[in-house]
């Protein structure tokens, strides 16, 4: 049975006012815990209520979530069907033709086609007939490149392509030829010549690895430290960049007359500006 508070009042409790206090204030606590308890109850409830909202709100959006992955996993099974038919279409067009199909190709048709809304049975009228040799073309270019990049170790693709006076002759050499496979195509003796060139250089570019990274670091330091007039810096760096990595170090680069020319002509600019700084330091006052 619950303790209850008794007052001080009470005839029944004349002479026991330390007795009735006890047990008031044990009354009191008790009430205070049970207020603390119902509060706690209450938190703890309303914690649960909180939970299962957001229990629910989550399972919602991951059903949600569910949902627009199923969809966008139709969508995408639909769109594979789709590009799968255009594809076929593509290989049977390309094979009456006698031409090579890559994928680069066709599947550069086939978005451009699907996005325009062009049916499979216009695919020959928009991209095909009239475009025949910029096919080849660019069939043979895009073989070539990527081949090319599988042999790069320390070199850029541009060296070799438009840059390169033996690419242009290789791609129209291939382009005549009409091979129906890659594999023929790489196995032309035009093609394993230029690669034999191309791994050549390869090769000697990443024996100078060291050699170009001093050049880089040598050339950050002229920046940094001003070494050298912005015209001149602009000749030192036309010079590097015109060797490709190819030849020059930093003791040849110091040994050149651009080098030398840039830091005497740092060297006179600073003396020459000192000089009319000074001069103005020690112009008496007024007599200017």
């Amino acid at each position: 049975m619950a303790r209850r508070m008794r007052s001080f009042t009470s005839a029944a409790n004349k002479g026991k006012a330390g007795e009735v206090f006890f047990n008031n204030m044990m009354a009191s606590g008790a009430k205070n815990r049970k207020k603390r308890e119902k509060e706690k109850a209450q938190k703890a409830r309303a914690l649960a209520r909180h939970q299962k909202i957001e229990e629910k709100e989550k399972e919602k959006e991951q059903k949600r979530l569910q949902r627009a992955r199923e969809k966008a996993k139709r969508e995408q099974q639909k769109l594979n069907e789709k590009v799968g038919k255009y594809y076929k279409r593509l290989e049977l067009e390309f094979e009456k033709r006698g031409m090579l199909l890559i994928d680069k190709v066709a599947f550069r048709i086939i978005h451009k086609a699907i996005d325009s809304s062009i049916s499979i049975s216009q695919l020959n009228k928009y991209f095909i007939d009239g475009e025949e040799d910029n096919i080849k073309i660019e069939t043979v270019a895009a073989v070539i490149f990527e081949y090319i990049v599988s042999f790069i170790k320390a070199g850029s693709i541009d060296d070799y392509l438009l840059d390169h006076p033996a690419y242009k002759p290789l791609c129209f050499h291939l382009v005549d030829k009409n091979y129906p496979s890659i594999e023929e195509m790489l196995s032309d003796d035009e093609t394993k010549k230029f690669m034999a060139a191309v791994t050549e250089r390869e090769d000697h570019l990443e024996s100078r690895i060291e050699a170009n990274n001093e050049i880089s670091e040598f050339i950050s330091k002229l920046i940094d430290d001003l070494l050298m007039l912005p015209e001149d810096f602009l000749a030192i760096n036309e010079m590097i960049e015109a060797d490709k990595g190819m030849s020059i170090t930093v003791e040849s680069i110091k040994e050149t007359k651009e080098y030398s020319d840039g830091v005497k002509n740092k060297e006179a600019l600073v003396k020459k500006v000192d000089a009319q700084y000074s001069g103005l330091i020690n112009t008496p006052a007024g007599t200017a």
